[in-house]
């Protein structure tokens, strides 16, 4: 029988790599943009990067929206998000 220690361990290396994930996707952001996003504006569900932002910076990282995701690809490979909304 697993103890609830081992499985908590589990647990908090999702969220770990969950936070850098999205850390990596803000740097990314704002190495091509002037959006001035954190991480904490990023919220990613089914390989889709939800971005909360005003209307003229999401305007801006979707005019960029494919750099964006081919450097995503890059840096995280398979972990990446397929999509920015």
């Amino acid at each position: 029988m697993k103890k609830i220690s081992e499985l908590l361990v589990k647990f908090s290396q999702l969220l770990k790599s969950g936070i850098e994930t999205r850390r990596t996707i803000a740097l990314i952001i704002n190495k091509h943009t002037q959006a001035g996003l954190n991480e904490k504006k990023i919220e990613i569900h089914n390989g889709i990067a939800r971005i909360s932002a005003s209307p003229s910076a999401k305007s801006e990282i979707f005019m960029k929206k494919s750099e964006i995701l081919s450097e995503l690809q890059k840096l995280l490979g398979p972990s990446a998000p397929k999509e920015l909304r």
